[in-house]
């Protein structure tokens, strides 16, 4: 007897519907409680189709499955499509989304989220942060491998970060007070100013540049930060202020979108924006 028959007969018995989806070798089981249907792939040696989501940090990584994934000359519409989120540093990729007439299921895909390297998260966490002597030169020690020191005057060469981290340490707080008295034939009049500085023995830095690749896979880039001291209390407060720090963001993220588009190949469109395929 038929083994195909037997199988039918077999749930037909159970009082279950047996339903084949014609062209895609797709199958499932209606159950007479709740008429809900099932699917029966995971009783296939072979799944019904291709599904699956790659998630990575590595944009080399990222194209390589990218181009092993997408046919060399797709199907026009069946192609990859991608989308890059720009404030996130992320991009997903689509494999499966199909076209508005043809639509698949938008289920297998890839997606790529860029990490700061650990030069750049040290820029973005410093910036605007309210430190002590102590606390910014060992700031600035452990990341001198990246860091060059900015001057009034001309100093630079190899000793300017040393220099500049003495010149931290040497700052003490002066103030001078000056009284001023008027005196009438009606009466007086007293007043007080303090002016108080920040000093060193020491020429003090304008500030820092500090040079490195803000994720990987993208180019160099040095990100300035400007040195200023807070002087309200018995010890100066040093702040350093990512400069241009937006104009930088947005140059990095076009740079993202330019060299992943490098990457994965001319063929495969890329959009600024997310995309939700929905359920």
């Amino acid at each position: 007897m038929d083994i195909q028959l037997l199988q039918n007969t077999a749930v037909e018995a159970a009082g279950k519907r047996l339903i084949q989806v014609n062209g895609n070798g797709i199958s499932g089981i209606v159950l007479e409680a709740g008429q809900t249907l099932q699917t029966l792939e995971k009783f296939k040696d072979e799944r019904d189709r291709y599904r699956g989501a790659l998630s990575t940090t590595s944009i080399d990584d990222f194209a390589s499955y990218v181009q092993s994934c997408n046919p060399a000359q797709p199907t026009p519409g069946y192609g990859a499509v991608g989308f890059v989120d720009i404030d996130k540093m992320a991009a997903k990729m689509f494999f499966n989304l199909g076209t508005v007439p043809a639509p698949g299921h938008g289920d297998w895909n890839a997606t790529l989220t860029m990490q700061p390297t650990a030069a750049y998260r040290a820029v973005q966490g410093i910036d605007g942060v309210k430190l002590d002597q102590t606390k910014i030169t060992e700031w600035l020690e452990d990341w001198n491998d990246f860091l060059v020191a900015d001057f009034p005057s001309d100093i630079t060469g190899e000793g300017s970060l040393v220099r500049a981290v003495a010149a931290i340490r040497k700052m003490k707080i002066s103030s001078k007070t000056e009284s001023t008295s008027d005196v009438t034939a009606t009466g007086s009049a007293r007043s007080a100013m303090e002016d108080v500085e920040a000093r060193s023995t020491d020429v003090l830095p304008v500030g820092f540049r500090l040079a490195t690749e803000p994720y990987d896979g993208l180019e160099s880039r040095s990100f300035a930060l400007k040195l200023s001291v807070i002087t309200g209390g018995a010890q100066p407060i040093l702040v350093l202020r990512w400069q241009r720090r937006e104009s930088n963001i947005e140059a990095i993220a076009r740079e993202f979108k330019h060299v992943l588009g490098t990457k994965i190949g001319e063929n495969i469109p890329l959009t600024i924006g997310t995309f939700n395929p929905g359920s």
